[in-house]
């Protein structure tokens, strides 16, 4: 299982306000687009920290190859999504 954690901060400055189904759509349609087969992706957010610089939309894709993974990752941190 791979797990990406996006952090709020960043999302809201991409997509505004609270889209957080927009960063979703994004990793499906980045995932569809490279011809990848739909996989099972759970949402979660970590608001534990005092700070709120430290929150995050936490993402679990299940089957997901290290190869496709990492390509992802990039692709996170390109559409700035990610750090």
């Amino acid at each position: 299982m791979a797990v990406f954690r996006l952090p709020i901060r960043l999302i809201r400055e991409r997509f505004g306000g609270d889209n957080f189904d927009d960063a979703g759509d994004w990793v499906d349609d980045w995932l569809r687009d490279r011809g990848e087969r739909r996989y099972r992706i759970e949402y979660s957010f970590d608001a534990e920290h005092v700070n709120p610089w430290f929150h995050a939309m936490v993402m679990q894709i299940d089957g997901l190859s290290d190869a496709v993974g990492e390509a992802l990752r990039r692709g996170l941190v390109e559409e700035g999504l990610s750090d």
